[in-house]
């Protein structure tokens, strides 16, 4: 009989405080301003844009290294593609043209006069 008793009187409490705890997040519901997934996603973004722009250096070194070390160590391959390479997946690397001399500019431009036609 006291342990059915111990049992009924710890779920009264629990369901009594769970219905304190609804009402404390009801009135927190009203008061605010933003729904949490915007306010997230601004401060998300806010906080990205401040991190990327005075760590940039630092987040491309620290994935140079997860990329080298942590992706190999665990087996998954390298994330990037291969060096020297073509992106769709040939096995010869990309050997650029000669390049193109350019004249130099004569300080006078070439005008072409079409021949007149005589009557």
């Amino acid at each position: 009989m006291i342990p059915a008793l111990l049992i009924g009187v710890g779920l009264w409490g629990n369901w009594q405080s769970s219905k304190a705890l609804d009402d404390v997040s009801r009135v927190e519901v009203m008061r605010r301003p933003l729904s949490d997934f915007t306010s997230g996603m601004l401060l998300g973004l806010v906080s990205g844009l401040l991190v990327g722009v005075h760590y940039a250096s630092q987040c491309k070194q620290a994935w140079g290294f997860f990329d080298k070390v942590v992706i190999p160590m665990l087996g998954l391959g390298s994330s990037s593609k291969p060096e020297g390479r073509p992106p769709d997946g040939g096995s010869a690397p990309y050997q650029p043209g000669p390049a193109i001399q350019m004249q130099p500019q004569q300080a006078m431009p070439q005008v072409y006069y079409p021949p007149q036609q005589q009557q």
